[in-house]
């Protein structure tokens, strides 16, 4: 019989009361496997943000209202396309804006001539980096496949392989700890659904963690050809190359690595821009409309500072076309949705059309986003090592100074999801358990609300 012995007071070795063990739960099992195994963690979020998303998209665009008038403004053209069979239900809703433009790049090879539906190719936003249409094109090749599919499929796994990633990484510079609460916050901001549309987000955190993880274990090819990818799937990517250098370097100063001359391969990412300007010349487009494209973006001559002020009050600024000289109005953040909101709250107010269309032209999310990453970028600079300060700070400053005048701090909400060390700084705030769980309860309300307005073609950011 199993059990427990106790040993009597005179030191006999026989048993005195024999105690049965109980075989553990299985929630016990569980807890104890995510506490000893490195994957557990990120593949538990995964699957949280998965279904989240996944289920307020497919409810959202079966039951609930498309908006009627696309914001045409702000996008590339709001065209609609075919279900894909039984799975469009699972896949359309994701696939909005950008999606539509990078499933079309997947078709035509980058060619949008010719084509009524598509006359805004060459704005300053229409530069779709390579990678992502090439994935989906190839695999389109296998029976059953479609771009969009092929698409949707690739952007989970890379959302997936992006969290595992980020949690070896930040492990490694803090402890499992802040590690496990990051990929939580990554997973459950209240824009992560673009993590899991046909979008380059996903995309670029995955080859971005991976090149950093490469680089921490002294994998210098690895880490600049992870960089190439990440440079091949957003501007951004060719940034890289500052923060890989400055961790490699801190690693050698640091005496867990030594000086060589692989250190070079962390130079591949600029490659990337050579790679995209062929692509474009191979769709018959002259390379020097990329440099005219990216020009646009400082053409006012504008500092950072006044785009955001006009974000903030609204201004104006003087604008010239065909020799013609006028002023050209730019409104400031709208509050009205909210005052709406606290005057009339309830679900009548939330799904009403005009509401949820004033909400997506008030450019409040973005400043919010705006203004949250800069306040977590200063506490960052206590508490990073110095390659993920440097990380942040290039990309921030980067898409600061090519702020667009027209629209201000546009798409924000979405380049924050990048910036992957500011969750660590979440993490860290949010040390008591009160405020950690009102926090994720306020995170993922909104999460669901938001992806109910992109399923619906509402835009977002």
């Amino acid at each position: 019989m199993s059990g427990i012995s106790f040993v009597n007071p005179q030191g006999l070795a026989q048993p005195v009361v024999d105690l049965p063990v109980r075989a553990p739960s299985r929630l016990a099992r569980w807890r104890s496997f995510a506490a000893t195994h490195w994957l557990a963690g990120p593949a538990l979020a995964f699957i949280v943000h998965f279904l989240i998303i996944q289920v307020v998209a497919t409810a959202a665009f079966t039951h609930g209202q498309l908006t009627a008038s696309y914001l045409t403004s702000r996008s590339r053209a709001g065209v609609g396309r075919p279900v894909d069979g039984r799975l469009g239900h699972f896949i359309q809703p994701l696939d909005r804006w950008d999606g539509i433009w990078y499933i079309r790049a997947a078709t035509s090879g980058l060619d949008y001539r010719g084509n009524i539906q598509f006359e805004r190719f060459g704005n300053v936003r229409d530069t779709l980096w390579p990678l992502l249409p090439w994935v989906m094109k190839a695999g389109a090749y296998l029976p059953g496949a479609t771009p969009a599919l092929v698409g949707y499929l690739f952007v989970n796994i890379c959302f997936f392989v992006a969290l595992a990633a980020l949690y070896r990484l930040i492990a490694q510079e803090f402890d499992t700890r802040i590690a496990r609460r990051s990929v939580w916050c990554l997973a459950l901001l209240p824009t992560a659904f673009f993590f899991q549309t046909i979008s380059t987000e996903a995309p670029f955190l995955c080859f971005a963690a991976l090149a950093f993880l490469a680089a921490r274990n002294d994998r210098w090819f690895l880490a600049g050809l992870f960089g190439l990818l990440a440079a091949l799937t957003q501007s951004h990517g060719v940034l890289l190359i500052l923060p890989l250098l400055v961790l490699g370097i801190s690693e050698i100063r640091a005496g867990r690595r030594r000086w060589t001359p692989r250190l070079a391969f962390l130079l591949l990412p600029l490659i990337g821009p050579l790679i995209y300007l062929n692509a474009w010349h191979k769709a018959g487009y002259d390379w020097r409309l990329l440099l005219t494209i990216q020009e646009k973006q400082f053409a006012l001559g504008a500092p950072p500072w006044k785009s955001i002020a006009c974000a903030v009050n609204g201004c104006s600024y003087q604008r010239n076309i065909n020799g013609n000289s006028y002023q050209q109005g730019i409104t400031g953040t709208e509050w009205s949705w909210a005052r709406q909101l606290l005057d009339h709250p309830g679900w009548n107010t939330i799904a009403d059309q005009s509401w949820r269309h004033d909400l997506a032209l008030s450019g409040s999310l973005d400043l919010v986003i705006t203004a949250g990453c800069l306040l977590l970028a200063v506490a960052g600079l206590f508490w990073l090592p110095r390659w993920m300060k440097v990380y942040t700070l290039t990309l921030l400053i980067a898409v600061l100074v090519r702020t667009p005048f027209e629209h201000p701090l546009d798409g924000m909400a979405r380049f924050s999801l990048l910036l992957f060390p500011l969750a660590i700084v979440l993490a860290k705030l949010l040390d008591e358990r009160l405020t950690r769980t009102i926090a994720c309860l306020v995170s993922v309300a909104l999460l669901i609300g938001l992806t109910a307005q992109f399923a619906n073609w509402y835009w977002v950011s």
